[in-house]
């Protein structure tokens, strides 16, 4: 059965066969959804993000190994209706409106509902959402998760009292186990990972229990509308930052690890993975990447790991595993990764495969704002050192940086513009500056919590100066950096940046003429296909062609044009 026969028009996919009403456990039909979004933008990057749902894969897979127990996944998300949203202006909801899926979900009566929440962007359409389930299915278990579910879940349970019970951090244990509960007649508040409000309206949450083996539960890739996500990265909906080649349409997001040792006080990976690192082996992982390139023509890989150059032996073995296999795939790690994990032979053997970039997690251009704010364990000594053989051997790199950590000064501030962009000049590394965002959790949010430095950034004036994909309804404002300083710093910032990546880029390809010919001929003939859509398609030239020279340069010479999986 092929991909498109195998999950129905608009996204409804059946895991495994249905579920045979036979004496055991107690027969359940779990559907897991991804509610839709509304924007203030539908212009990458600060429109949709949209890729596979990759956490509810997950789920899915575990979940379908009970006995008794029929899953179904309905991604809201990745099926907008784009005539509505071409005559509609932002903001817009973007995918399945409500109505759809609530008859999505009443063919199936469902036992178990499940909502995904990524991010602070869906929180009040998952509430919405969810009210509606409750009315519609009164006596379902209704259950969100998510990365957002983990950072808030007081805010969850306080905003919406249609939930029963949130799953905190990973997925796969807990809801299991709490399907496992309602099978045999038990109390599902019972699994571990599962948080609820108590009558006095406190929250109960249970310790969480995290896989081990992550090579036992794959990822549920069957059924799903490949089509249809590749369909939207040519859209300008893609799942991250990607470069404009032949195929690099065809992408999927993958994590190949979980977990990080590390305790950097803004990050929020550990809410939802914890400390403990743990891995997929590298024979997995060749073994998925051959998959998806076989069986669904996937030719470009989000490699999203928080830690993918942790464990560097396992990393050169997965890369050496993609050249015996002969994938013919191109990656990147849009997440960031730590650049003291790297040597000359692990950057060669990125080149070799198909990295297209290296995202590295910088911060600060501030050693002493990196130990004593950041807590990063990192040096700045050491990045440069990797950086220098990015250079050399012709990979183009990309730094993450932050504006305006608590506790920083202008200095600080002024002391990292000024260090980020000295690396492009001596390494070429683009930097990407994020205003910070205090995550609820986190070290540095009980910091900003503890001084009254929280504010309220939702006021459209300031919104007006702040990219949508950088903006958060809270932020932070210290008596050393008020507001206004760190969004008059990154509108200085983009300036130069824009700059710099169209200069650096026409230097670069401009030494081949043919290639710089045909790709501002394609851009042209885009412009004159689709006017309306003049400025979208110009930033997508920018964001996916002018800003990887180097990858231009050296993977245009070798990829064919994609083909359809199954067709010679």
């Amino acid at each position: 059965m092929d991909d498109a026969s195998a999950a129905d028009e608009r996204g409804l996919l059946t895991a495994g066969e249905p579920a045979p009403r036979v004496a055991g456990p107690k027969p359940l039909r779990v559907l897991l959804i991804r509610p839709p979004g509304t924007f203030s933008s539908l212009v990458y990057p600060d429109g949709p993000w949209v890729g596979v749902p990759l956490a509810l894969l997950y789920l899915a897979s575990a979940a379908r190994r009970l006995p008794g127990v029929e899953v179904r996944l309905l991604d809201a998300l990745a099926y907008p209706d784009l005539a509505r949203l071409e005559r509609q202006p932002p903001p817009v909801l973007f995918g399945l409106d409500f109505d759809e899926i609530l008859r999505r979900a009443e063919e199936f009566q469902p036992d178990v509902i499940g909502l995904s929440v990524a991010a602070e962007t869906f929180f009040l359409d998952a509430l919405e959402l969810a009210r509606r389930l409750r009315e519609r299915f009164p006596a379902a278990l209704l259950i969100a998760g998510g990365t957002d579910v983990s950072m808030q879940p007081e805010r969850y349970l306080a905003r919406a009292p249609a939930f029963d019970l949130l799953v905190l951090g990973e997925g796969e244990i807990a809801f299991t186990t709490l399907l496992q509960r309602l099978q045999q007649g038990e109390e599902p508040r019972t699994a571990p990972g599962v948080a609820w409000l108590r009558d006095d309206g406190t929250l109960q949450r249970n310790a969480p229990e995290f896989l081990e083996d992550l090579d036992a539960i794959p990822p549920l890739w069957e059924g799903l509308d490949f089509e249809q996500y590749f369909r939207l990265n040519r859209l300008g909906f893609p799942s991250r930052q990607s470069i404009d080649l032949p195929g690099t349409d065809r992408a999927v997001t993958l994590i190949t690890s979980r977990g990080c040792p590390y305790h950097c006080s803004f990050c929020s990976i550990q809410l939802t993975m914890g400390h403990a690192f743990r891995r997929h082996s590298s024979a997995f992982v060749v073994a998925q990447l051959a998959l998806l390139a076989r069986d669904h023509g996937v030719r470009h890989v989000h490699f999203e790991d928080d830690n993918l150059s942790l464990d560097r032996e396992r990393l050169r073995s997965i890369l050496e595993g993609m050249v015996c296999a002969g994938l013919d795939l191109t990656w990147d790690t849009p997440n960031g990764v730590r650049a003291d994990r790297f040597d000359r032979e692990l950057v060669a053997l990125c080149r070799r495969t198909g990295c297209v970039y290296l995202m590295f997690g910088i911060e600060s251009g501030s050693q002493e704002v990196l130990d004593t704010l950041a807590n990063k364990e990192l040096l700045l000594t050491d990045v440069e050192q990797t950086l220098a053989l990015c250079r050399e051997l012709e990979l183009d790199n990309n730094g993450l940086f932050i504006f305006g950590l608590p506790g920083e000064r202008k200095e600080t501030v002024d002391q990292t513009l000024r260090y980020a962009f000295s690396l492009f000049d001596r390494f070429g590394t683009v930097p990407f500056f994020s205003i910070y965002k205090p995550y609820p959790g986190t070290e540095l949010y009980a910091r900003c919590e503890r001084n009254g430095w929280l504010i309220d950034a939702r006021p459209y004036e300031r919104m007006g100066k702040i990219p949508y994909m950088l903006f958060m309804p809270t932020m932070v404002e210290t008596p050393e950096l008020e507001i206004w300083y760190i969004v008059d710093k990154y509108q200085q910032y983009m300036l130069r940046f824009a700059t710099k990546v169209v200069l650096r880029a026409t230097r670069l390809m401009g030494r081949r003429p043919l290639l710089m010919a045909r790709l501002t001929l394609g851009l042209i003939g885009r412009l004159l296909a689709a006017p309306a859509r003049f400025m979208p398609t110009l930033r997508a030239f920018f964001w996916r062609t002018l800003l990887f020279p180097r990858a231009q340069l050296r993977l245009n010479r070798r990829r064919p044009p994609a083909r359809p999986p199954g067709r010679s």
